[in-house]
């Protein structure tokens, strides 16, 4: 599965530009974030708690729609 990831503002400084991504089909949201957090590498403090979480003031959309908002994520990949 080709997930297209965009980057904006610093996020962009710290995982790079839009990307086209190749993941096996049925990935959670959860395995996806950990594989941008390795990406992310010395840099993932920026991005990710020591717990793993994605920080509250970052947006994930899917598709144009926000799927996650504070700690919470309202949807997954299907």
């Amino acid at each position: 599965m080709k997930i297209r990831v965009k980057t904006f503002a610093q996020i962009k400084n710290i995982l790079g530009a839009d990307s086209s991504l190749e993941y096996p089909d049925g990935i959670s949201m959860k395995e996806l974030l950990k594989s941008l957090r390795q990406r992310a590498s010395e840099s993932e403090n920026q991005l990710f708690s020591r717990e793993g979480e994605l920080h509250s003031h970052l947006v994930l959309m899917i598709n144009g729609t926000q799927i996650y908002e504070g700690r919470r994520i309202h949807n997954h990949f299907k």
